[in-house]
């Protein structure tokens, strides 16, 4: 029972999120009302209520729900044990993250827009940092004079940067492009 409950209301959630998703593509989210989202949704403001306090909490889930999928898809490349840096930034490594929001380019596309979701390359960022600091190995293969967390967030910036910057030209090019073009980028500091 409680199961049916669970996806009852992530139903109710999604197309809430859905619902914004459409109406914010053609205008600021000040502008849209909560009224606005529940007709969409075809949902009541009650039920709106019911699961966020405010559009403020609708935008925050969007955002944790974009970015906690966008993780979870690049994750196991951070958590494979003992894997050497160049292995983890060869092309088929970094065609995962390029993959991923190729596939989601609609979604990535808002997001990345900062007029609609300020606070989305930033949350991203962080994301990524805590990520790359969690792969104990990757950060043990530094000397102990690097400050490893500004390490960390200087190569999430980097990364986050990319992928403005390919949503920004509307993705002119392919995954396969920016991937490889994010291996060649790296091999200019990797160079002994």
């Amino acid at each position: 029972m409680n199961k049916k409950t669970d996806r009852r209301i992530e139903r109710t959630k999604r197309d809430i999120r859905f619902a914004f998703m459409n109406l914010i593509t053609e205008n600021d989210a000040e502008q849209i009302t909560v009224k606005e989202i529940t007709d969409y949704a075809n949902y009541n403001r009650t039920t709106f209520y019911a699961h966020y306090s405010d559009k403020s909490e609708l935008i925050e889930d969007i955002i944790d729900e974009a970015i906690q999928g966008f993780i979870s898809k690049i994750e196991p490349t951070f958590h494979n044990g003992e894997v050497p840096i160049h292995v983890k930034f060869s092309s088929d490594t970094s065609l995962v993250v390029f993959k991923y929001v190729e596939d989601n380019k609609l979604i990535f596309s808002l997001l990345f827009d900062v007029n609609k979701f300020p606070s989305f390359q930033e949350k991203l960022c962080f994301s990524i940092k805590e990520l790359i600091e969690s792969d104990i190995h990757f950060l043990k293969q530094f000397k102990d004079t690097l400050d490893k967390s500004l390490y960390c967030y200087t190569q999430s910036s980097a990364l986050v940067g990319r992928l403005n910057f390919w949503v920004k030209q509307e993705y002119a090019f392919n995954a396969e492009y920016m991937a490889d073009q994010m291996v060649e980028y790296l091999k200019l500091f990797n160079r002994k």
